[in-house]
Order: structure tokens, then C-alpha cells, then sequence
């Protein structure tokens, strides 16, 4: 179930539509579309320009080379995206945004979203995170508003559904374990019975089915543990500066950045913005 091609998506191809992983070595021509039920990878450095959109329903995208458009290009994936810079895109995921170096005039709907260059920059467009947005540089010299909104979550609500998914991966371990041992029995025998080798073969499937189920539960829970040590109930953290006419929404406060600020960060606690 894994799709690779070796240069671009283009009229050669057409567009993308595929039950699997998709991995294109080349790059996406404008106007072209790739979708998928896991994940996709455009491994090209030259990025992506006006292109129809990228969607990915059960897993996460990977563009090597960055997103630039004269329009609003749409990329959602169920999980994560990675991106060197976006410009001009609408990105949606339910996991984590991370941006290579800049995200200019671009919407942002994720868990999180993290700038990941020491001098990376958000400048205009609407960034809106549940849990936590990360940035070097918030905002530009000429002042382009910029608005950075985290809705917050609930930490004891989070902290249960870890638990919960801690229980659940140590049940299907043991399960796994179970069905191990069956295996190992059915190797003793030889040859199998027409009945002991349709068991076999179906438990090996289960067990196959298991290991995928405790690979994305095992995922879920780092995702939940790496939520957990953000400050209060949603943060924005901004680690160079911040400049004016940018507009911080954390659980419906709103702060109006009036004048450069250095290094800072916003989080919400029992209700109270709080600032370090």
C-alpha cells in the first residue's frame, strides 16, 4: 500500500488519489492534487506553488521543500505536518504544524504549531492552536497584523485520556502476547491441519492488526504527553521578539501588542493570563 513516484505529479500522472502511503521524489505541478488515506511525502527542495491541494485523512504530510502560492493552497492531514516555510496556504491538521523557517500571510488551524528555526517568523494570516503556539519572531517591522489565537484545553480531561491510553496499550500488549504464544505453538506442529493452519493464519493477521493499533495509540499518547507540559491551559510562546499590531487570543482574552517586546510568553492559568 505504498505508492512512490519517481519524478512529479503532472499531467503525465494526473492528479493523486490513492489507498495508502504516497511518497512523489519530484514535486506537485501547479493545478495538480494528492490525495490519501496515510501518509504523503513531496521530497523535491524546490517546494510547491498553485497547486489544487494536499490531503492525507489518517496520516501526516511531509513537504521537504515548503509551500508558496499566489492563492490560498489547501493542505489538511489527520495527524502532522512538516513544511520548511509556508506562504499564501491554508493548513489543517489535527496534530502538530511544524515550520521549517517562515509563515507569512498563511491560516493555521492545528493542536499546535511550532516555528522551528531559532530566527523563524510568523508574519500576517490567522494562526489558531488548541493547545500551544511556539515562534523566534511574532509580527514584522512594517507591523502587518498578525493575529495568534490558542483556544486552551483541559488539563485534567487530558491528563485521563493519557491514562486511559496508557491502560488501553498495556491490555493490547498482553493480548499481543497471547496471540504470540498461539503462534509459537502452531510452529511445534507439523504439518498443520487444514483448521490449524486457517488459525494460523488468522492470528497472524490479529497480530498484525494489534501492532498497528498499539503503534498509533503508542503515538497519540506522546503527542498527549508533549500537550501536558504546556504551561497552564494554553500558551503562546514567543522567544525573540514580538512586534506591534499583532493580536494574542488565548481562551477569548485578547491582547493587543501596542509596542516591540522582547522574549515572552503568554499562558492561561485557572481562568488569569499570566506573563513570563
Amino acid at each position: 500500500n505504498h505508492l512512490e513516484i519517481d519524478g512529479d505529479v503532472n499531467p503525465s500522472t494526473g492528479n493523486i488519489k490513492f489507498d495508502g502511503y504516497v511518497t512523489i521524489k519530484g514535486t506537485i505541478a501547479d493545478g495538480f492534487s494528492v490525495e490519501a488515506t496515510r501518509d504523503i511525502e513531496v521530497l523535491d527542495e524546490l517546494g510547491l506553488g498553485s497547486i489544487k491541494g494536499i490531503t492525507s485523512k489518517e496520516g501526516s504530510i511531509y513537504i521537504r521543500g515548503g509551500v508558496s502560492s499566489k492563492r490560498m493552497v489547501e493542505i489538511n492531514a489527520a495527524k502532522n505536518v512538516f513544511t520548511k516555510y509556508a506562504d499564501n496556504a491554508v493548513i489543517t491538521c489535527g496534530g502538530t504544524v511544524h515550520i521549517g523557517y517562515y509563515c507569512i500571510n498563511s491560516i493555521i488551524k492545528a493542536n499546535e504549531v511550532i516555528v522551528d528555526s531559532s530566527n523563524g517568523q510568523i508574519i500576517g494570516g490567522n494562526i489558531k492552536a488548541k493547545i500551544k503556539v511556539t515562534v523566534p519572531i511574532l509580527g514584522s517591522e512594517i507591523e502587518r497584523r498578525t493575529q495568534v489565537e490558542v483556544t486552551g484545553f483541559n488539563r485534567s480531561e487530558l491528563s485521563t485520556i493519557f491514562e486511559n491510553l496508557q491502560q488501553k496499550i498495556e491490555e493490547l500488549k498482553k493480548e499481543q502476547q497471547k496471540l504470540q504464544k498461539t503462534i509459537e505453538e502452531l510452529n511445534e506442529i507439523n504439518p498443520l491441519s487444514p483448521s490449524q493452519y486457517k488459525e494460523y493464519k488468522a492470528t497472524l493477521e490479529k497480530i498484525f492488526d494489534l501492532k498497528e493499533l498499539i503503534k498509533t495509540l503508542e503515538e497519540e499518547r506522546k503527542n498527549i504527553a508533549n500537550y501536558l507540559k504546556t504551561r497552564g491551559e494554553g500558551e503562546i510562546s514567543i522567544t525573540k521578539r514580538v512586534y506591534p499590531n499583532c493580536v494574542l487570543i488565548l481562551k477569548r482574552n485578547i491582547i493587543e501588542i501596542k509596542s516591540s517586546q522582547l522574549a515572552t510568553t503568554y499562558f492561561v492559568h485557572q481562568g488569569n493570563i499570566k506573563q513570563v
